[in-house]
C-alpha cells in the first residue's frame, strides 16, 4: 500500500511542464484520429491530395491504417510499433505530396509531433548505453 501512496504522491508533485511532457502525445494521436475519422466520412478538403493522385477511391483503407497506428501508438506496450506505423504513413504521405508536385508541410509537421512526443513520453529510448566498454 506504501508503493501507491507513494507513485500517487510523486504524480501531485509533478509540476505543470512535467504533466504536458508526459501526456504531450494525446494531442498528435487525437489530431491523427481525427484525421482518420475525415477520411471515413470523406470531407472534400482532406481529399484533395488523394484526388490529386486519384486515389479517393481507397479513402477507406487509408483511414483504416491511420486509425490503427494511432491506437497502437496511445499503449504503452505497443507505442514503438505505433510509432514505426505512424512514420511509415506519414513517409508515404510525404513522398506522394512529392510525387504529385504538391508542397505540404503537414506530413512533416505531424512527424516532428509524434516524434518530441515519443521523446517526451520516453526519454530513455533516446539514450545511448556504450556496451563495447
Amino acid at each position: 500500500m506504501s508503493d501507491f501512496c507513494a507513485k500517487l504522491l510523486t504524480k501531485a508533485q509533478m509540476s505543470l511542464p512535467d504533466k504536458i511532457k508526459k501526456n504531450f502525445y494525446w494531442l498528435p494521436s487525437i489530431l491523427m484520429i481525427g484525421s482518420a475519422i475525415l477520411k471515413f466520412i470523406h470531407i472534400s478538403p482532406v481529399t484533395s491530395l488523394f484526388e490529386t493522385l486519384d486515389v479517393q477511391d481507397k479513402l477507406i483503407y487509408l483511414g483504416v491504417i491511420e486509425l490503427v497506428s494511432a491506437i497502437f501508438y496511445l499503449f504503452r506496450p505497443t507505442m514503438l510499433i505505433g510509432f514505426f506505423f505512424i512514420c511509415v504513413f506519414w513517409g508515404g504521405v510525404i513522398s506522394a505530396s512529392i510525387t504529385a508536385h504538391v508542397a505540404d508541410y503537414l506530413p512533416l509537421c505531424t512527424l516532428l509531433i509524434f516524434g518530441l512526443s515519443l521523446y517526451w513520453r520516453e526519454p530513455s529510448l533516446f539514450i545511448h548505453q556504450n556496451t563495447n566498454e
